[in-house]
């Protein structure tokens, strides 16, 4: 009884990872269509970084946010805190990077950079991915190992 408490256990445990996998690949394809149409219909401009604010992490640690500035066509400056912070600072205080931003929506504005676009959809894929794999992968093992014996 208590061998198959685990076994029903586990099959739940490879089950719900199997589940996730989808799911969050499913995210991450509504994500990556959602930039690229950001970035196919975003205006360019220059911006400047202001400060790489310190984002506290789960880890008692530190990641750091490039806060900016830019000016958008109907005259304004505006100063955007991207919600994406890393461990290492790919920006410089003073540095002028490329500024991507929706029309009529200034305060969405996003960084060009790799990191500061795709971020989630890099790291959401590979999770993604492998939640799909890895549970496949064992539960095929299993299914053969028992059609074997």
């Amino acid at each position: 009884m208590a061998k198959l408490l685990q076994r029903a256990i586990a099959y739940l445990f490879v089950g719900s990872i199997l589940l996730m996998g989808p799911f969050l690949v499913a995210l991450v394809v509504i994500g990556t269509i959602r930039n690229a149409i950001f970035i196919h219909t975003s205006v360019a401009t220059s911006g400047t970084i202001l400060e790489m604010r310190p984002v506290r992490t789960s880890r008692n640690g530190y990641s750091y946010a490039p806060v900016f500035r830019y000016m958008a066509d109907d005259g304004e400056t505006y100063i955007i805190v991207p919600k994406n912070s890393s461990s290492r600072t790919s920006f410089a205080v003073g540095q002028q990077v490329k500024v991507l931003y929706q029309h009529g929506h200034p305060e969405s504005a996003k960084i060009d950079s790799l990191f500061q676009l795709w971020a989630f959809e890099m790291i959401g894929g590979v999770v993604g991915g492998t939640f799909c794999i890895l549970p496949g992968m064992v539960i095929v093992r299993r299914l053969r190992g028992a059609a074997a014996s």
